[in-house]
């Protein structure tokens, strides 16, 4: 093999950017065209039934999931078996998907505690390690102290590249300590082999915006030989070519490249583009792909403080270009695969006018998709032709970047026009919501400047929002200051006194720079984003889950399964809204555990479906075993009252057995082990 590319292992199918089901039951590393990527094996690992039930045994019972899990282990491990099976289902419910997530979180939160401490397992990022700084990640990454990732790298992967032997590596992604040790016992035992960082742009990362630092940064240069900045098809052909034919690479274009240690920058130059779209099929069984339209055409707005997006790009707008879209529709009529029944359009932001373009080009080639896309706030949107061609062509949700809902933030942002007003977003809400069409806002807090009255105004204006269009989401963000935006490079002008560098910049990977804030401030925000979209978008999530509502949002997003929910017509019911009749009969779910805490002198009840928890007595313990075996509600009462009237009232018994059934303790007999 002449060159192989390996990608870093970090979250949960790539932080679900890449769900495939019944991929946490790998076995064996494999290449796949030329790729190595273990994050498969490595958390098929980490769910192993039989790795998980060792660790088990060393659980001290101090919280419900522990104490629940300790009572009835058996129970545990075929909700694990359950998450591993459907959790890359696209045919789940939302709620089913959080159970299954938080049911993965606890197992990562047991393997933190007693097998991996001090470090932290996740589901979205895998081991919680600072990667920012060049010199830490070459100092620590061979020292198992320092890296978890180590003893999996030579067991399972290490082998693996020195049975093949290539000759040049691409390094996908940013680089993490994961992948910099993988360099380093390259470099130890094949110094003459090429290793080279590419594909490591998302939507908010890239090396490029650090190009002026990363010159610099010999200790990155100590791990690889090169960095492909941008274009990556074509630059990685160049290269290949070059070092295949011993050139000079000089000649290759968008490359950072070491030459007699001293590294060198190759201009910014793309071949022709024939705007091709990019398509990437993202689940075979959800029929969903991720289309990047017009990949050279970025933001039409381009003017946010905050945003640093676009700094990484250096080509110019092919907007500008006569029948761009409609080339690029063609290509993608082309070549989108059958049976698909969703798109999701992750160009940044689509100009309405293009936008009423996408959705006639549907109509009139008969393309029959459901879709999502981004564009921004404007006027524009509220044309009566374009709402009712993009519901024809069957949009179901657009994502407008509102950010804050206080007029002096928006300024300091640029976020709008002058003329921009809040009216104009309500009017927006109304008119799509009537058409059956999502709107979902991303929100920014904590912006510099931005007062608690100003943040406030935020919550109050989402609440009223969700309130009067059921249809309409957000996902609230805590602001990151980029290191490319306008709001680093004129820091003083934005309040921030002083930024807290993690490293020099000559050795930093990062992307987000912190700043001198109030104490504690950033630990608000957090714990004010997470109760605030709970209470407003999950009121059923447990106020202790460990998956927090914005990744919960997050990983649900990156699924993609956003938008598959509303493409549905089944939306769940409220819990406040769930009733039963007298006579339907009733059962204890198979996932409901509760065992006796004797220090305290109380039962502690875990549902497994909901990850709910509730504390009772003999007597709560004793209507739920009655429960074991089916009963109408009529039943229940008679027989209970019956039993003990001195403890057990009709009354109370009925407020407290429709408590229990909203709340998923009992639940209707059809649904039983659901």
């Amino acid at each position: 093999m002449y060159y192989m590319r390996i990608s870093s292992v970090g979250g949960l199918y790539h932080e679900f950017y890449k769900p495939v089901q019944d991929k946490l039951s790998v076995t064996n590393l494999e290449f796949h065209e030329n790729e190595l990527d273990a994050t498969n094996l490595f958390w098929s690992l980490i769910f192993d039934i039989d790795n998980i039930k060792k660790i088990i045994d060393k659980i001290i019972p101090y919280s419900p999931q522990y104490i629940a899990i300790k009572g009835n282990a058996s129970i545990f491990i075929k909700q694990i078996e359950l998450a591993k099976s459907n959790i890359c289902n696209p045919n789940i419910s939302e709620k089913e998907f959080y159970c299954y997530l938080e049911t993965l979180s606890i197992v990562c939160k047991i393997y933190s505690e007693y097998v991996f401490n001090p470090f932290r397992l996740t589901i979205q990022n895998g081991f919680e390690i600072d990667n920012s700084s060049a010199e830490q990640l070459y100092k620590n990454c061979l020292d198992s102290a320092q890296n978890p990732y180590l003893e999996f790298i030579k067991l399972y992967v290490w082998p693996k590249i020195q049975e093949v032997s290539p000759k040049i590596i691409f390094m996908d992604g940013m680089p993490t300590i994961y992948t910099m040790a993988i360099c380093r016992l390259i470099k130890n035992e094949f110094p003459q082999v090429h290793i080279s960082i590419s594909r490591h742009s998302s939507e908010y990362y890239s090396l490029n915006k650090l190009e002026s630092y990363l010159i610099h940064n010999k200790y990155l240069f100590k791990m690889v030989d090169s960095v492909v900045l941008e274009y990556f098809d074509e630059t990685e052909k160049q290269l290949l070519f070059t070092l295949k034919h011993n050139h000079k690479l000089d000649s290759v274009v968008n490359l950072l490249y070491k030459y007699n240690d001293k590294v060198y920058k190759t201009s910014y130059k793309a071949e022709n583009n024939d705007y091709t779209p990019v398509i990437e099929k993202q689940n075979p069984i959800s029929k969903l792909i991720n289309i990047h339209l017009q990949p050279y055409a970025m933001c039409y707005w381009n003017k946010c403080t905050f945003c640093g997006i676009n700094k990484k790009y250096h080509f110019n707008n092919e907007s500008a270009v006569q029948d761009a879209l409609k080339i690029s529709l063609n290509k993608l009529k082309e070549t989108i695969p059958d049976k698909i029944k969703y798109i999701w359009f992750i160009d940044e932001a689509i100009h309405p006018e293009k936008l009423k373009y996408v959705a006639k080009y549907f109509i009139e080639n008969k393309i029959h998709v459901l879709w999502q896309a981004r564009c921004r706030i404007e006027k524009l949107l509220l044309d009566q032709e374009l709402i009712t061609l993009l519901q024809q062509s069957g949009l179901k949700e657009l994502r407008l970047g509102l950010e804050s809902a206080s007029y002096e933030v928006l300024k300091a942002m640029h976020k709008f026009d002058d003329d921009f007003s809040l009216e104009t977003v309500d009017k927006i809400c109304d008119a799509y919501s009537a058409r059956g069409i999502s709107i979902h806002f991303p929100m920014i807090i904590g912006f510099p400047g931005e007062s608690s009255f100003e943040r406030k105004k935020t919550y109050n204006y989402l609440q009223y929002l969700c309130k009067k269009y059921p249809l309409v989401s957000f996902n609230i963000n805590v602001f990151n200051l980029d290191i490319k935006s306008y709001v680093f490079s004129h820091h003083d002008e934005y309040e921030i006194e002083k930024i807290l560098h993690p490293c020099p910049l000559q050795d930093f990977l990062g992307n987000i720079l912190k700043w001198e804030r109030k104490e504690d401030m950033e630990q608000q925000l957090f714990r004010e984003r997470d109760q605030f979209m709970r209470e407003t978008l999950y009121p059923w999530m447990p106020a202790n889950s460990f998956i927090k509502p914005h990744i919960f949002y997050r990983l649900s997003e990156t699924i993609r399964n956003t938008l598959i929910w509303k493409c549905r017509d089944d939306n769940n019911r409220s819990e406040s809204s769930l009733s039963f009749n007298r006579q339907t009969k009733i059962i204890v779910p198979d996932t409901l555990v509760y065992n006796f805490d004797s220090a305290r002198n109380i039962y502690i009840i875990y549902n497994w479906q909901t990850h709910h928890y509730m504390i009772g007595n003999k007597h709560l313990i004793f209507v739920l075993d009655f429960f074991q075996n089916a009963s109408t509600l009529s039943n229940a009462v008679n027989y209970l009252t019956t039993y003990d009237p001195a403890i057990y009232i009709s009354d109370d018994l009925n407020v407290l057995l429709l408590k229990l059934y909203q709340k998923g303790y009992l639940i209707e007999l059809k649904r039983k082990g659901v």
